[in-house]
């Protein structure tokens, strides 16, 4: 069985966009929701793909630091010191 975890977002779009954006949904027999949620996905993929484990850590430890309990003070500066990390 999947377990899907749904993080909803309103965003704007342009209608001029939208409106091309769901032409194109159309042509290809999708909602235009889903479209545009699949167009954003496979944009992610390919950062993914692009993006060493080293720098995906570096990423969420600046933006997203929940998690950060395991180590003490002293080895997690050290830590972040060897991959140059700036906390926010």
């Amino acid at each position: 069985m999947e377990t899907r975890i749904s993080n909803r977002r309103i965003i704007d779009i342009p209608m001029d966009v939208y409106r091309c954006l769901s032409y194109k949904a159309g042509t290809e027999g999708e909602d235009v929701d889903e479209y545009i949620a699949s167009v954003l996905r496979r944009e992610a993929e390919k950062v993914m793909e692009r993006m060493s484990d080293e720098e995906a850590y570096a990423w969420l430890s600046e933006n997203e630091p929940d998690g950060h309990v395991m180590m003490d003070d002293e080895e997690q500066t050290d830590f972040e010191n060897w991959l140059g990390i700036k906390r926010k």
